[in-house]
């Protein structure tokens, strides 16, 4: 796989660049700040957040949940490979494209949130930028580091369990907790209203 050289987007923990594989297919890779060579111990909370992200990733397969192509080393980090969404963000598409179905758009942000409850996995970060929109104009949920999955045959340890929340998106009873107890799929509706209320 060939990369360019600086991201295009950067997040707590991850940085994502675009890449195309060796038969010029473009690609997003989502690069850990771990590195390979880096001792476990010293990253541990992180590989684990890393772990946790790909083993819930791998198992959603839906038209409206980006597809997780496979893991590579990109730079000497663990990096997540996935299809290239040329017209970006929900947001930048919408700015981009006045005119578009939004209702459509919803719709099938709607379709892909309910795969993912109906399978048992909580996206706990759904938000205007973690919705990516493909070439044809198909909006797909992406980011799946918050997530929960009920019942995983893989118990993966959290560390920390703090996540940070996104204001806007985050249903009352979860900023009005004094610990984060964790996002549910009625958080998840929630933070789906707004994103269609914002489309």
């Amino acid at each position: 796989m060939k990369g360019f050289w600086a991201p295009i987007a950067c997040g707590g923990l991850s940085d994502v660049y675009r890449g195309r594989l060796f038969d010029g297919t473009l690609v997003a890779v989502k690069a850990w700040r771990i590195t390979a060579q880096q001792n476990i111990g010293q990253n541990a909370e992180q590989l684990l957040h890393a772990a946790h992200e790909l083993y819930t990733w791998s198992k959603c397969k839906h038209p409206n949940v980006l597809r997780l192509l496979g893991l590579a080393t990109f730079r000497d980090r663990i990096g997540m490979v996935s299809p290239w969404m040329g017209n970006g963000t929900l947001p930048q598409y919408i700015k981009t494209n006045p005119n578009t179905n939004r209702h459509n758009l919803c719709v099938q942000i709607c379709e892909g949130l309910s795969y993912l409850h109906n399978t048992g996995v909580v996206h706990g970060d759904l938000k205007g930028i973690n919705v990516l929109i493909s070439e044809d104009g198909t909006p797909v949920l992406a980011d799946f580091g918050s997530s929960t999955m009920k019942d995983q045959s893989l118990k993966i340890a959290h560390l920390g369990e703090n996540r940070a929340l996104t204001v806007r998106w985050s249903a009352p009873e979860l900023l009005k907790a004094r610990e984060n107890s964790g996002q549910t799929k009625h958080s998840d509706v929630y933070a789906l209203g707004m994103v269609c209320a914002s489309t």
